[in-house]
């Protein structure tokens, strides 16, 4: 639970955040969607949202965003959604917005001076995560992620044609270790 608490003393303003949670005991890894070169690529994460309502919103993105491929994995409990466009963290957060992604996992990076989102990628309670699919969209002019590219060919085997498309250079992946609430 997120708590913001407000108020004024002897003329200046205080502003509190807190948050009640259950002790971190599993320690779990995951990638983080900023590029080398200080874009980002979209990550969004879906708890207990139906997967048709989420293909229904990844074609929305694609059509307003100019996005291409969605690539949605199964986590047990929801999803996670990767796009491989970079952009700047302004229209991350557009996009973010447009979203009915996970409104924990949308904020809790911005109050940090991080500023990434990582998506976990090993087991959590038993739970692995499954790559489903990919939906395709229109491939438009913006570069991709090429170490995001490499990541999901070498991880799930899915098939991107990194010579094709319009890829950067880079293959430097950002990674994240850290611990998640227990039972």
């Amino acid at each position: 639970m997120l708590s913001k608490i407000n108020f004024s003393v002897f003329g200046r303003r205080v502003n509190l955040l807190a948050k009640i949670a259950k002790d971190r005991t599993e320690w779990v890894a995951g990638i983080g969607n900023r590029t080398e070169d200080g874009q980002y690529i979209v990550f969004l994460d879906y708890d207990g949202v139906p997967l048709d309502y989420i293909e229904d919103e990844i074609k929305f993105l694609q059509d307003n965003y100019y996005l291409s491929s969605a690539y949605i994995f199964f986590t047990g409990n929801g999803y996670h959604v990767i796009f491989l466009e970079k952009m700047s963290i302004g229209e991350l957060l557009r996009i973010m917005d447009s979203s009915t992604c996970d409104k924990d996992y949308r904020e809790v990076p911005l109050l940090n001076n991080r500023r990434i989102w990582v998506l976990r990628q090993t087991r959590k309670k038993n739970n692995g995560i499954k790559y489903l699919k990919e939906i395709r969209g229109v491939e438009y002019y913006r570069k991709r992620s090429k170490a995001h590219s490499l990541y999901l060919i070498s991880r799930y085997g899915i098939k991107i044609d990194i010579k094709r498309n319009n890829f950067d250079k880079s293959e430097t992946l950002v990674t994240a270790s850290y611990y998640i609430k227990g039972e």
